[in-house]
């Protein structure tokens, strides 16, 4: 019936995966046990280890979601069908779940952007002259501040990268600074001033560090969104969020793969400054206002299951106007989630964490390889120079499949460097049909 129908889309369970289940779900069907073997469990890897204590891994199903760089929701649909599976013992099938489609992910933002409704951007401090402020002097973050020890060997939240820790405090100092004088206003400039001049632009800051000694490097760096960030006994569990990509393999099932994770990445290495900046657009799921399109200092550090492949380094000339672009996408959020009250900072209508690397890579290189790419063309139908660009990139998601380049761009936001790195052998086994060949 059609009232079925729309329900089971609302909680992002389609019908074909409840047909599924009920077959795998049968009594008597064996399951085999799973070992841990590797530098990570996968779900059904972590759901074997905890056969003996079903209410603390259905604890950890109700945080899914909640990871640094998740994209999206998991229904209580999906948590209850997760949950399900761990009671039948069905390791293979929890591996492959949670699965959505970009449709069904856009129907649960907008449910949770109707629970928050809308809230307009802070406004920038007004506008002021201010020294570089760099090196801070400030010493490391110590401890493990994202971590939290849940007991029988679980862990929870973010760790923090030893190395971008010793730059933290410059890192967040740059990321402010950059984003400051990307909210600029014509005619009521906030200034830097550093070594006898002064920079009213991201793109002038960071051309005036390289005039000053700095190496100045713009990486385009790939990951699997980390849906859980859950350990278990020291090991990273592998919890992918899979999207259906609208691509049909020569078996003739679609392909599904981890939605991926996207940054720019700007480093600075220098007498001065030494920092790691990153820009894209972040879900804030926990509504404490770290959500939106903004410059953000680098401080944790990446399970080793998610990738972290590097699609471009950028550098120079070309470093520099990818900062441009980043500045420019930075006030065109501010701006459109100001002047159109979009909710949830704009993520998903403006895009998603993939929208700033594919217009830097798009601007610089030509074309973009990267998926998925939530905008909407209509918020983007102005004549300004960041609106042009975004209009140059395909749009996935919303009502149509975007063929533009789709094997291209499936391939290309694969985070993996090698199959060896793949935690999961069905994604490892399509990559032949995207084309997609491993890094030397």
């Amino acid at each position: 019936m059609p009232w079925i129908r729309r329900r089971l889309l609302w909680v992002g369970v389609p019908v074909a995966v409840v047909a599924a289940v009920a077959w795998w779900l049968a009594p008597g069907r064996p399951r085999p046990p799973r070992p841990a073997t590797g530098p990570w469990l996968t779900l059904g890897g972590l759901g074997y280890r905890l056969t003996s204590d079903p209410e603390t891994f259905d604890q950890l199903m109700d945080k899914l979601g909640g990871g640094r760089t998740s994209v999206g929701l998991v229904s209580s649909a999906q948590k209850a069908l997760l949950k399900r599976l761990f009671r039948a013992a069905d390791w293979d099938a929890l591996d492959a779940l949670p699965r959505v489609t970009l449709a069904e992910l856009e129907l649960g933002l907008a449910a949770l952007a109707a629970q928050r409704g809308t809230k307009p951007p802070a406004a920038p401090p007004p506008p002021a002259t201010e020294d570089l402020g760099l090196p801070t002097g400030r010493p490391a973050p110590g401890g493990e501040p994202f971590l939290r020890d849940l007991g029988l060997g679980i862990r929870y939240g973010d760790r923090i990268d030893p190395r971008k820790a010793l730059r933290y405090h410059d890192s967040e100092r740059l990321a402010a600074l950059l984003d400051r004088l990307a909210l600029n206003v014509p005619g009521e400039p906030h200034q830097v001033t550093l070594d006898g001049g002064s920079a009213a632009t991201p793109e002038a800051l960071v051309a005036s560090l390289r005039q000053g000694g700095h190496e100045v490097e713009l990486v385009d760096e790939r990951f699997a969104a980390n849906f859980g960030d859950l350990e278990k006994d020291g090991l990273p569990v592998a919890t992918p969020l899979w999207v259906a990509t609208g691509h049909i393999l020569a078996s003739g099932d679609e392909l599904f793969l981890p939605v991926p994770h996207a940054q720019v990445t700007l480093r600075v290495r220098g007498p001065r400054a030494n920092a790691d900046v990153t820009l894209y657009n972040s879900l804030d799921l926990t509504g404490t206002g770290g959500g939106g399109t903004r410059f953000r200092a680098d401080l944790t550090a990446d399970q080793a299951w998610v990738g972290g492949r590097v699609a471009h380094r950028f550098r120079d000339a070309d470093a520099i106007e990818g900062v441009r672009i980043m500045g420019l996408l930075r006030r065109a959020a501010h701006e459109k989630v100001r002047d159109r009250s979009l909710a949830l900072d704009g993520y998903f209508a403006l895009g998603v964490c993939t929208t700033a690397p594919a217009l830097v890579e798009q601007r610089l290189t030509g074309k973009t390889t990267l998926w998925p790419l939530t905008h909407d063309p209509a918020l983007f139908s102005g004549d300004s120079e960041i609106e042009r660009l975004v209009r140059t990139l395909p749009v996935d998601g919303r009502g149509t499949i975007d063929a533009s380049n789709l094997v291209g761009r499936l391939a290309g936001s694969i985070p993996w460097k090698r199959v060896a790195d793949i935690p999961f052998p069905a994604i490892a086994q399509a990559l032949p049909e995207l084309g997609w060949k491993p890094e030397p």
